[in-house]
């Protein structure tokens, strides 16, 4: 399965798209079995906690032991508030998975945002290895196939040859979607064949500097 991805004007193929979901299936799997571990834990803490608050409160207040931040002996008032405290201080610690989410996720976004960043452009604006070419008006298409990036399996242009001579205007006829505005934005170079070539006054255009030709 052939699959191609567009960011902008550049786009980026899969070919083996099965192969992208499998991993991604995986992914997430572990994902929700940590989730559901992480889960499973916090309850079996939050009960543990129970447990042990009302035991040790019973030992405490049953054997009299002395309390010194009260200078008295523990009462069963000390072990519901060490309870309600420790039970309040596990929920806390509960929500820290939230805050680990959001942290994984900004990871993700930030290494989106890089990899768009850091991203050559097929299409150079300003090369300067370009040539710079003074337009003389002579458009010609040898070959040309083409398809949108975001439609990779409807190709608008095949094997399309025609000449746009010097001084003289020539009318592109034919219903919508036939490639007419396709042809201009290819003359434009919003983007570039897949096949053929455009050539302005004999010059290959991916060989001219954009800048300088669309000015």
């Amino acid at each position: 399965m052939r699959v191609v991805i567009a960011f902008g004007m550049e786009k980026v193929e899969f070919k083996n798209y099965s192969q992208y979901l499998l991993k991604a299936k995986t992914a997430s799997n572990k994902n929700h079995f940590f989730n559901a571990c992480a889960l499973a834990a916090l309850f079996v803490f939050i009960y543990l906690a129970y447990a042990y608050s009302f035991y040790m409160g019973s030992v405490y207040v049953e054997k009299q032991f002395w309390n010194h931040g009260r200078d008295r002996p523990y009462s069963g008032g000390d072990a519901i508030g060490v309870f309600f405290a420790m039970i309040i201080g596990l929920f806390s610690i509960s929500m820290v998975n939230n805050q680990f989410k959001a942290t994984v996720e900004a990871k993700v976004a930030a290494k989106l945002i890089f990899e768009v960043i850091k991203r050559t452009p097929p299409i150079e604006l300003d090369d300067p290895r370009a040539e710079k070419h003074t337009l003389k008006g002579e458009v010609e298409f040898k070959g040309v196939s083409f398809y949108y990036p975001s439609r990779p399996d409807t190709k608008v242009l095949s094997d399309f040859n025609a000449v746009f001579e010097k001084g003289k205007t020539t009318a592109l006829v034919g219903p919508s979607g036939s490639g007419k505005s396709s042809i201009v934005q290819l003359v434009e170079r919003f983007y570039s064949p897949e096949e053929g070539k455009v050539l302005i006054d004999g010059k290959d255009l991916s060989s001219l500097n954009l800048n300088h030709y669309r000015n």
